[in-house]
């Protein structure tokens, strides 16, 4: 997004100001052998800057402005009120930017740093995930974090649920797909491909799916991984050396850190390592 101001000789200024008075100490060593002159410099550049975001905030405060022209996605865009120009950047991130993007409502996980409380119930979770696919509610009693997090992410998105009578993690349906989901899942089929040509660590599907169009927080990629693992018939999976559950996954457990290792093929070949992954 750019924003072309026509009228910019006092924000140029200005700005221009703040940036020399950053550089200044870079340029003159002799300030930092000088308390009197560090003070100075100090309230001047706190003044410039100041002013300089002053300025700017109040372009942004009117984006409808006369002076300002705004463009995004390669076109030039009418603005007419600071709630116009947030409604049409929601639409365009929505509909061109990531228009694969799950719809997840949960704010305690869907973010790239979840809080302390939200990774601990993550990690209660995904234990949950790997040793009763089978439970209602995996085994969750009571009201926990971790049952806030099913219900938005697996139960209100349909990949754990019953299945001719037969409760665990499924494909997501394509005729209802609530929150966008297989999007995501078809793009991970894709990439560890229909005849088991391709061997990926996780690293490699986290990268793809952090991206456009599916900008998946970093909180919320696990959930939507593991499913499509644990749905795999197991004998077609392999895994690194050490503890594993349910055959072909490995994880670690403790009170900082869960390390999960998948490394998933459709074939019956031996799987290249890969090296734990921390979350």
């Amino acid at each position: 997004m750019v924003a072309v101001c026509d009228y910019t000789e006092r924000l140029r200024a200005a700005v221009a100001e703040w940036m020399a008075l950053l550089e200044l100490p870079k340029r003159h060593a002799a300030l930092h052998q000088d308390p009197v002159a560090q003070r100075e410099h100090r309230a001047w550049l706190v003044s410039a800057e100041g002013e300089a975001l002053q300025l700017i905030r109040a372009l942004l405060g009117q984006p409808e402005a006369e002076s300002l022209h705004w463009f995004w996605g390669g076109k030039e865009r009418l603005v007419t009120s600071r709630r116009h120009l947030q409604w049409q950047l929601s639409d365009w991130v929505e509909k061109i930017a990531y228009p694969q993007t799950p719809l997840l409502r949960n704010e305690l996980i869907n973010r790239d740093h979840p809080s302390a409380s939200a990774n601990t119930g993550r990690k209660r979770l995904l234990a949950a995930m790997l040793s009763a696919p089978g439970e209602e509610s995996l085994g969750i009693a009571k009201t926990p974090a971790e049952k806030s997090l099913y219900l938005s992410l697996l139960q209100e998105s349909g990949l754990h649920r019953r299945q001719n009578g037969r409760l665990g993690f499924y494909p997501p349906d394509q005729g209802n797909d609530p929150c966008n989901v297989n999007p995501v899942w078809e793009a991970m089929t894709q990439l560890l491909g229909d005849h088991g040509e391709r061997q990926i660590a996780l690293p490699e599907l986290y990268a793809t799916l952090t991206g456009r169009p599916f900008g998946l927080k970093l909180g919320v990629l696990l959930f939507d991984a593991l499913p499509q693992a644990l749905g795999l018939n197991p004998a077609d999976l392999t895994t690194a050396p050490g503890e594993v559950i349910e055959g072909f996954i490995q994880h670690e457990a403790c009170e900082s850190t869960l390390y999960l290792t998948l490394q998933l093929q459709w074939s019956g070949s031996r799987a290249r390592k890969c090296p734990p992954f921390p979350l």
